[in-house]
C-alpha cells in the first residue's frame, strides 16, 4: 500500500505551520482505497479554512497518524517537504519507504518538460477528467491538501499501470513485492 500525502501550510513568512494535511491510500496495483483529511485550529497568519475533521495542532493527531502512516511507504510531490514537517513534529515518526513524484517524473522525462509542477503534469498527462471523478468535498481544487494527494496518487497510479515504468516499484524477481 502507498500513501499519498499532502500539506498545506502558512508559508515560510509565517512559519510554515500546518494548515491541513489529507492522505489517499493506493493499492500496490493502482486502486485507490480511502482517504483522510484534517484541518489544524491553533495556526497564525494561516487562511480560513473549514473541515470535518479537526485538530488543535498537527501533535495533537499523533494517533491518527500514528495508526495510519507509521511504517507505511509514503508518497508526494516533493515528498520531503511533508516528511519533514512528520518527523519535526513526531521524532518518532518513521516510514518505510519515500517516493516522489517530482522527482521520478523529472528522472523520466528529463528536458521534455519544463514545469514539473503538480498542475502541470496533471495537464500533460490529462488526467482533469480523472480527478473531477475523485471530488470528495467541497474544497477539492488544486493547493488544497486532499486535492493534491488524490493528483499525487494519480501520477503514481499512471506509473504502476504502465508496464515500462512498473518495474521501478517492484523487484523482478519476485513479483509484488515493493522495492
Amino acid at each position: 500500500m502507498f500513501y499519498c500525502i499532502d500539506f498545506e501550510s502558512t508559508g515560510a513568512a509565517n512559519g510554515q505551520e500546518p494548515l491541513e494535511f489529507a492522505w489517499v491510500s493506493l493499492s500496490i496495483d493502482g486502486k485507490f482505497e480511502n482517504h483522510r483529511e484534517i484541518g489544524f485550529e491553533d495556526v497564525k497568519g494561516g487562511r480560513e479554512l473549514s473541515f470535518n475533521e479537526t485538530y488543535p495542532h498537527l501533535r495533537d493527531a499523533w494517533p491518527l497518524i500514528e495508526k495510519n502512516l507509521h511504517n507505511q511507504v509514503l508518497v508526494g510531490h516533493n515528498v520531503s517537504y511533508d516528511h519533514a514537517l512528520l518527523v519535526k513534529t513526531f521524532p518518532a515518526f518513521k516510514s518505510a519507504g519515500l517516493i516522489d513524484t517530482l522527482t521520478l517524473y523529472r528522472q523520466l522525462y528529463d528536458k521534455q518538460i519544463d514545469d514539473y509542477s503538480l498542475s502541470s503534469l496533471m495537464s500533460i498527462f490529462q488526467l482533469g477528467d480523472k480527478i473531477d471523478q475523485l471530488v470528495c468535498n467541497d474544497h477539492f481544487e488544486p493547493h488544497r491538501a486532499m486535492y493534491d494527494s488524490y493528483a499525487c496518487g494519480l501520477l503514481l497510479q499512471r506509473l504502476l499501470q504502465d508496464e515500462t515504468t512498473r518495474s521501478i516499484f517492484f523487484h523482478e524477481e519476485k513479483q509484488g513485492e515493493l522495492f
